[in-house]
């Protein structure tokens, strides 16, 4: 749907505040370190790489340092890195513990040391970067166990939500192969020129050939707090999830006996922050990959949450929650180009994207640990469609009107299926419950009718070519301006990851 702005410039606010700061807390709180609600019954491993350490004399870490303010101009950008970084002066001597192969010739040809070659850069100036990162820094030694992009184009109102999964084995800048959450804290503590920031700017142009705007450090507590005061959030989950909770966020995480196998089913489901937390972040029981797909669908209620006008009267507490718990260098006159760019948001082309498992491979570090090597060939086409213009089918599907009746049986599911067609970029004109049917139906009004658009539909919900139809049913009275109704019987399955159904 098109962001407007009403009189009281509600919209305008509450968009600029997440573009803004507020976005720190929207996008990245959810994606936190979970070692505080991990179940003693099933501990994980954790495996710390040897840093190395500087010459002796060297002075410690500075704080990280802000980048130069935007200027007072429509679009202004502050000065990130180039792509020939200083970190040359800072490769330590020898060599580093890679694999034997780095899934194509041109990571390590010509470069000493056999470290992989760097990535060309592929942002363009359209594009605006925002680099989330979410760490439990009341810990001594801490990782970013969360790494997310947003991208956002003026020119077209789009913005894509990229998530890297924490284990991807990369090039540190300065430093050496590691996994790519300990850049920040390597930076921080050896003196990275630039500081902690600096290094984790580096290590994304250098990998991914990512220019980086803005990064911002956000704390998992403030995310609760940050929900509970919008009132919770309606999140509508596509997959049955079970695994460890707390009975109560009250007790002990350490006592066995406090925990309880813990399960959400599709539908639309009401969440408050100490459960959002536990949804996103929940993974003794699936892996990375799955708690991305979950933590889009929380993002999405977020954005859904925030665009209603009854957040107004809570505004003056989401801030104070927001200003609390990051640490960015998103200034305040960067926050005002945002606000004014903020009408231009386009929620109908909001994108979610993510590392699949395709796109990396396991490997084994020679101290143990797992890690995953990324699949170059397969990553970056993917980051140049997210952080490039809409591509063409995503605006041919923005042109596809649906209404939606579910006769499933179950509540909440029109919205689901909603979800998964606004997801690849459909307009869901209307969506109702309507008594139960026999089988899903997908109903073709135009005239004359377009099967190919309607199988297109029905194989991207998962549903057989048989069910087409161009037959619309007495009862139904569907909104004037859709092209096909979608009726969704028992045998609809909403399970789906948006990443996959592109």
């Amino acid at each position: 749907m098109q962001a407007r702005t009403s009189a009281s410039g509600w919209s305008l606010t509450v968009q600029g505040l997440l573009i803004g700061v507020g976005l720190a807390l929207v996008i990245m709180g959810l994606f936190f370190g979970w070692a505080a609600h991990r179940a003693p019954s099933a501990p994980r491993a954790v495996v710390t790489p040897t840093p190395y350490h500087p010459p002796a004399g060297t002075r410690e870490a500075p704080a990280p340092t802000r980048q130069p303010r935007p200027t007072d101009t429509p679009t202004p950008r502050p000065q990130g890195p180039t792509p020939t970084p200083e970190w040359w002066a800072w490769l330590p001597p020898g060599r580093w513990a890679i694999p034997d192969e780095w899934l194509g010739p041109d990571w390590r040809v010509g470069l000493p040391t056999a470290m992989p070659r760097p990535a060309p850069v592929i942002t363009d100036p359209a594009t605006y970067t925002f680099l989330f990162l979410g760490s439990d820094r009341r810990q001594k030694v801490f990782r970013t166990d969360a790494i997310i992009l947003v991208a956002f184009r003026p020119e077209d109102g789009s913005i894509s939500i990229i998530a890297f999964p924490r284990d991807l084995y990369v090039f540190i800048p300065g430093w050496t192969v590691s996994r790519i959450n300990t850049a920040y804290y390597h930076g921080l503590v050896y003196s990275y020129p630039r500081g902690a920031v600096g290094l984790v700017r580096d290590t994304m142009l250098y990998n991914f050939g990512i220019r980086i705007d803005y990064v911002t450090l956000v704390d998992f507590d403030g995310f609760r707090k940050f929900i509970d005061a919008l009132g919770g959030i309606d999140v509508d989950v596509a997959c049955e999830y079970t695994d460890w909770r707390l009975k109560s966020p009250d007790l002990d995480p350490n006592q066995p006996s406090n925990w309880e196998l813990y399960t959400v089913k599709p539908g639309r489901v009401h969440m408050d922050g100490d459960m959002a937390l536990w949804y996103a972040r929940a993974r003794l029981r699936s892996n990375d990959f799955d708690r991305n797909r979950r933590q889009q669908e929380i993002v999405r209620a977020i954005w859904d949450k925030v665009r209603s006008p009854r957040i107004i009267p809570r505004l003056p507490q989401l801030f104070r929650i927001t200003v609390e718990s990051v640490e960015t260098d998103i200034d305040w006159e960067a926050v005002s180009w945002l606000l004014r760019l903020s009408s231009k948001v386009d929620f109908s082309k909001m994108r979610f994207y993510r590392i699949t498992p395709n796109m990396v491979k396991p490997w084994k570090t020679p101290d143990g640990g797992r890690v995953l090597l990324p699949r170059r060939e397969r990553i970056i086409p993917m980051l140049r469609e997210a952080l490039g213009p809409l591509p063409p089918s995503w605006r041919e599907r923005q042109a596809v009107r649906i209404a939606i009746y579910n006769a499933s049986g179950h509540e909440g599911w029109e919205d689901l299926a909603a979800w998964r067609l606004e997801a690849i970029g459909y307009d869901v004109v209307q969506r109702e419950p309507t008594a139960a049917g026999e089988y899903s139906l997908l109903i073709d009004l135009h005239d004359p009718p377009q099967p190919e658009i309607g199988y297109q539909i029905l194989q991207r919900l998962g549903l057989p070519r048989a069910r087409y139809t161009s037959i619309l049913p007495e009862k139904l009275e569907p909104e004037p301006k859709a092209d096909f109704v979608l009726i969704l019987g028992p045998d609809y399955r909403p399970c789906f990851d948006p990443n996959l159904a592109r």
